[in-house]
């Protein structure tokens, strides 16, 4: 996977999937629309979120009202969101599309805590935590904020996802997952066998949608990334 160049690439990266290039398989893959939620005050004032529970801005409110209309037409069978707020409203704005589906709601799926560094902006955090060199988080799997995740953590919560969706019931299934930008970078890195050392170097919009396609047997297949309405 390539690193992203300028924000208009970043924006909206299209892949080629083993079928697009000519290759057809037997095996029943899920598909995956991986959503992140729409925009909070915290992400405008550039704030770590974690799990702290923000709602959306009224920008956000239209973030996922777009995004919804993006996927109005695809043919969703499940809609699973991480319990925060953020990622709720998101969920139930692609649900008004699909009102016959129910919202589950996995607690898995929420964002990574960040601990005492949530509500914090970068500047903030680096004046109060001297000693927690904020680089450090995003490079080391294993590193730990006080009293929050490392990326260990979180993707060993993506796995348990993932070998949730790996269950018969999801094959040749669409499944829409609502959640949040470091749970997302953990989710596909695991999907994609991406490592952990490497997931932050790639950055996902506010109600951004990836779509991906995954089988235990063949594993996942990235056909867009971050892609804005």
């Amino acid at each position: 996977m390539p690193a992203c160049r300028n924000e208009r690439e970043r924006r909206d990266i299209v892949w080629m999937s083993f079928a697009d290039a000519g290759y057809t398989s037997k095996v029943k893959h899920a598909t995956f629309l991986v959503v992140r939620h729409g925009q909070t005050q915290w992400n405008k004032e550039n704030r770590m979120m974690g799990i702290s529970d923000i709602p959306l801005t009224v920008e956000g409110v239209k973030q996922a009202e777009a995004v919804a209309r993006y996927l109005k037409s695809y043919p969703i069978d499940y809609i699973i969101s991480s319990p925060l707020l953020r990622a709720v409203q998101t969920a139930q704005a692609i649900q008004a599309h699909h009102s016959h589906i129910p919202i589950t709601t996995m607690a898995d799926v929420h964002e990574r805590s960040f601990g005492v560094l949530e509500g914090l902006t970068y500047e903030e955090a680096n004046a109060r935590y001297p000693q927690i060199v904020l680089g450090t988080m995003w490079q080391y799997p294993r590193f730990r904020p006080p009293g929050g995740e490392s990326l260990s953590d979180v993707a060993a919560r993506a796995k348990r996802i993932i070998e949730h969706l790996a269950d018969d019931a999801y094959r040749g299934r669409t499944v829409a997952i609502v959640s949040h930008g470091s749970f997302i970078r953990n989710f596909l890195s695991v999907i994609l066998d991406i490592p952990l050392e490497e997931v932050n170097r790639y950055g996902f919009a506010n109600a951004s949608v990836s779509v991906v396609r995954y089988s235990p047997e063949t594993g996942g297949e990235a056909h867009v990334l971050n892609k804005v309405a």
